[in-house]
C-alpha cells in the first residue's frame, strides 16, 4: 500500500524524544518519576503504554501527542529554554536510521541533501540547502500543516546543528557564521549565546544556519559508500512504510494479523485489546485511520506474502486471511494487484542468473 500523506495524520519518530528523556534522567532525577507518571497518563489517553514504545523504537507517535509530550517536558523543568538545551546535547546515535544514513555520506553537502530527503523519518519537515557566494545556508521548516511552539523549532535547530558537528571531520570543521530563527526573540534569548558558537538572530525570513560554503566539501568521519547504499535502501523502505509504523495502529495491525483466519472482526479485536469498538475506532481516527481500511491493508500484505510460498494452495491462502471462499480472494487480488492470485504468484518467479551471480540467492 503506497503512502498518501493526505489520508494519514502526521506523525513523529519516537527517537526524536531521546535527548529529552536523557536530560530529565541526568538534570532532573527528582522529577523523573513524576514525569513517568504523567507520561503514562498521557499515553493512556492515546491507547498506548510506555512498555510498547520501549519495545519498538521504530514506532511513530501522532503529531498532537508529540506536541503534548514536548509541553510536558517544558513543564517538568518549568523552563521554556529546556528544549533548545536538550537539542544542543544530542548524542551520537540518538536519531537512529536517519542519523546513520546521513553520517555515512561522503561529504557535508551529501549529508545535508540526504537529511533533506529523509527528514520525514523524524518529522514532516523540509531541510533545504541554499548557496549564496561564499556562504551556505541550510533552511529548516516544518510542513505547513504542522503548527508548533517556537521552543519546538529551537530544539530542531539545535539538534540538527549538533548532529552535523558530531559526524564532521574536526580537521575541516568551521564555526557557523550565524543561526537564524523566524520567530520573535524569546525572553530566554541569553541561553542561545551559551549553546551556539556564533551570533543568533530572530524575526528572520527563515529558520536557518549559515556557514562557509567551503565546508560543503568537507568529508564525514564515518563516510562509507557501501554501508551508505544499504542504509539508503532501508531508509527508502521506511519512508514508504511510515503510516504503518504508527504506534497504536501497529498494535491493532498485529492483533488483526493473528486473528485473520477467524475473520478479525472489529468486535473481536477490540475485546482482545481491552476496549470497546467505539473506543478503538476513535483512537484509530486520531491517527487518520479507520478499522475497515486497516483490515484491508493487513489482509493485502498477508496475501502478498503467502502467495510467495508455492507450497500453499489458493484455498489455504484464502482461509488464512479470513476469506470464506477462494472466489473472494480472487476478487480481492484483482482489486489490489490487477491480477488473479495465480497470475500474481507467477510474477514472483526468479529469472535464471548468469555470470558472477549464478547460483547466489
Amino acid at each position: 500500500m503506497s503512502t498518501d500523506s493526505s489520508t494519514h495524520a502526521p506523525t513523529v519518530a519516537l527517537a526524536l524524544f531521546t535527548p529529552f528523556i536523557r536530560m530529565v534522567e541526568r538534570a532532573a532525577p527528582d522529577r523523573y518519576e513524576l514525569g513517568r507518571v504523567e507520561v503514562d497518563a498521557l499515553l493512556d489517553r492515546w491507547g498506548l503504554t510506555a512498555a510498547q514504545l520501549e519495545a519498538d523504537p521504530m514506532v511513530r507517535l501522532p503529531y498532537d501527542l508529540a506536541l503534548a509530550l514536548h509541553e510536558l517536558f517544558v513543564e517538568l523543568f518549568d523552563d521554556p529554554s529546556a528544549p533548545v538545551r536538550a537539542g544542543a546535547h544530542l548524542e551520537a546515535g540518538d536519531y537512529l536510521l536517519i542519523e546513520y544514513v546521513c553520517s555515512t555520506c561522503a561529504t557535508v553537502r551529501d549529508s545535508i541533501e540526504c537529511l533533506g530527503e529523509y527528514y520525514p523519518l523524524l518529522i514532516d519537515a523540509e531541510y533545504e540547502l541554499v548557496i549564496n557566494g561564499d556562504l551556505a545556508e541550510v533552511r529548516f521548516r516544518l510542513a505547513p500543516e504542522l503548527a508548533a511552539p517556537p521552543s519546538f523549532l529551537e530544539f530542531a535547530q539545535a539538534s540538527n546543528q549538533r548532529m552535523a558537528m558530531l559526524h564532521l571531520d574536526p580537521a575541516y570543521a568551521q564555526l557557523p557564521v550565524e543561526v537564524r530563527f523566524a520567530h520573535p526573540k524569546p525572553a530566554y534569548a541569553a541561553v542561545f549565546e551559551e549553546l551556539f558558537p556564533c551570533p543568533v538572530r530572530f524575526d528572520c525570513e527563515h529558520t536557518a544556519t549559515l556557514f562557509p560554503a567551503s565546508m560543503l566539501a568537507a568529508p564525514m568521519i564515518k563516510a562509507d559508500p557501501t554501508l551508505h547504499m544499504l542504509l539508503r535502501d532501508f531508509a527508502r523502505q521506511q519512508m514508504d512504510a511510515l503510516p504503518r509504523l504508527n504506534a497504536f495502529p501497529r498494535t491493532v495491525r498485529d492483533a488483526i494479523a493473528k486473528s485473520l483466519p477467524d475473520g478479525a472482526s472489529l468486535e473481536e479485536i477490540a475485546a482482545g485489546l481491552g476496549m470497546g469498538t467505539s473506543s478503538l475506532q476513535a483512537r484509530l481516527r486520531q491517527h487518520g485511520m479507520n478499522y475497515k481500511a486497516l483490515l484491508e491493508d493487513v489482509r493485502r500484505d498477508q496475501v502478498k506474502r503467502l502467495l510467495r510460498d508455492p507450497e500453499l494452495s489458493i484455498s489455504e491462502i484464502a482461509y488464512r486471511v479470513g476469506f470464506a471462499h477462494p472466489p473472494a480472494l480472487h476478487r480481492a487480488c484483482k482489486r489490489w494487484f490487477g491480477a488473479a492470485p495465480s497470475e500474481y504468484r507467477a510474477s514472483f518467479k526468479v529469472t535464471t542468473r548468469t555470470g558472477f551471480w549464478r547460483g547466489s540467492r
